[in-house]
This record gives structure tokens, sequence and C-alpha cells, in this order.
């Protein structure tokens, strides 16, 4: 969630609790780049207080736009990654994910 606000620029409150289309989109990014990483989908979503179902749709979408080669979400999810590794390290968590 810290991870999708600080580079989205969004507040993490918003990104919990709006429906707004700006927001939404960086939620299904968020939950693809945790999934990706190797959370589950359900704990992917109930980052971003989102149910399972959600959670699939977002990885579906997300993973249409990666499969087609959209440079901008690779960019930003690798970005929404990037930002999570460094916090997990600042913070001095173990680093349990896919890309160990």
């Amino acid at each position: 969630m810290k991870a999708v606000a600080e580079v989205s620029g969004y507040p993490e409150k918003g990104l919990i609790s709006s429906k707004k289309h700006a927001y939404v989109g960086w939620v299904q990014l968020g939950i693809y780049a945790a999934r990706d990483m190797g959370a589950s989908i359900e704990d992917a979503s109930k980052v971003f207080k989102r149910l399972t179902p959600t959670g699939h749709v977002s990885i579906k979408k997300v993973a249409q736009e990666v499969d087609r080669g959209n440079e901008e979400v690779i960019l930003l999810v690798g970005r929404i990654q990037d930002k999570i590794r460094s916090m997990r390290e600042k913070n001095n968590i173990p680093v349990a994910l896919n890309d160990e």
C-alpha cells in the first residue's frame, strides 16, 4: 500500500477507500505487483481492502497490458516492486518473494 502511495502520489486513505477511476488503476497495479512478487491474491487484495474476486479482475487487467507490452504499465509495476523491495530492506524485513 505504502509503495503504491509513494509511486502514485495519492494518499493511502484514498487508495483504500475511493472507487474513483484515478485510484482504481493504481490499486490494480498494486495488487498485480504484490501477486507477481509472491503474495496470494487474497493477501494482495486485502491490503487495499478489496475482495478476492476484485483482485482476480485486477490481476487479469494488468496482465493483459503487460502481455501487450504496455511500457508504461510495465514501468509502473517495476517501480512499485522496487519500492516494496526498498521498504523491506530499510525495515530489515526478509524478502520472501518470488524475486529472491
